[in-house]
């Protein structure tokens, strides 16, 4: 039937539609961007931790005011390695401080914080119920007696990027 006034029928065009392969190929292409990214942050942040860990090269950080050992105490010194170099002394897989006391002494510890992140200090048993948390640049003392026997786990409860390095000190109260 032909149409009146002689004019040809407008066709639209239709959309042209996504084939399913291509629309496989750009959510792939997301995935392998969003993975190199992730990838490329982890490897950042790896080689940013080895190099703090490597330290200034000019020796340890100063230590901050009150940070020595007392007399008939200890010096614990949390650092970018460790509870008193822990990292060096084979921490995590071997405890590092180890702090030996008798059964009813009293235990004075000095704790320091020279890293440029805060660190806490606990003590299983004696001081498992209340954190103290050292700023960077702060020394803290704490006293206790030793009235129970046995091996207590030293550590920090802040996760910080030396965290593993600060779980397994020891204080071994022996009879």
């Amino acid at each position: 039937m032909p149409l009146s006034g002689g004019l040809a029928p407008c066709l639209r065009p239709t959309p042209r539609l996504e084939s399913k392969k291509q629309k496989e190929r750009q959510t792939s292409k997301r995935i392998v961007i969003v993975f190199s990214v992730v990838v490329l942050l982890g490897a950042s942040a790896t080689v940013a931790f080895y190099l703090l860990s490597l330290g200034g090269g000019q020796g340890a950080p100063p230590l901050p005011p009150g940070c020595k050992r007392p007399a008939s105490g200890f010096l614990i010194v949390g650092s970018i390695t460790g509870f008193n170099d822990s990292k060096a002394h084979g921490a995590p897989a071997k405890p590092w401080p180890i702090i030996t006391v008798h059964q009813g002494q009293n235990v004075t510890v000095v704790v320091c914080n020279t890293d440029v992140q805060p660190h806490g200090f606990q003590i299983a048993h004696y001081f498992a119920n209340s954190a103290e948390t050292l700023v960077p640049g702060q020394a803290l003392r704490v006293s206790f007696i030793a009235y129970q026997t046995g091996s207590y786990t030293i550590y920090c409860e802040i996760p910080c990027t030396v965290h593993f390095l600060m779980q397994d000190g020891l204080l071994n109260v022996i009879a």
